[in-house]
């Protein structure tokens, strides 16, 4: 024979016992219930905050290679403008040297032109003695 009651069998005492048990069912089921609710609201937070961490994560990331894009045209922008500057540089030197020759240049013809004088002046005091011999007067030198 069991140990289960029939309605015939049950007296109060177990009834009563039942009940207890019953309840004692349910309340663990509450229990186990609301544990469920709360680790489902901790996994619903959790969730969300992993989808904000991939969010900001993905933002960081596309951030950091936008400044790695305007980092990498800022270094070829550099670079084109210290070719530039060199560039300009070389131009520089070249006209300073030009500007020197040039200067050279100017200091040989300033000393032709001086000797042109000379030679002028020279002349045309050969010419006016010749001339003066000529006429039978001399003229004074200077």
């Amino acid at each position: 024979m069991s140990d289960r009651h029939t309605v015939d069998t049950i007296d109060s005492d177990a009834l009563d016992a039942l009940y207890d048990r019953l309840e004692r069912a349910g309340h663990a089921v509450r229990e186990n219930y609301r544990a469920c609710e709360s680790l489902l609201e901790q996994l619903e937070t959790e969730t969300r905050a992993k989808h904000r961490a991939v969010a900001a994560r993905d933002m960081a990331n596309e951030g950091m290679e936008a400044a790695r894009n305007r980092a990498e045209q800022a270094e070829a922008e550099l670079e084109r403008m210290r070719d530039l500057l060199r560039s300009e540089n070389d131009r520089a030197n070249k006209a300073i040297e030009r500007e020197t020759v040039l200067e050279g240049e100017i200091e040989a013809q300033r000393a032709v032109i001086v000797r042109v004088r000379r030679f002028a002046l020279r002349w045309a005091t050969l010419r006016t003695h010749d001339s003066a011999e000529l006429n039978g007067t001399e003229q004074p030198t200077t």
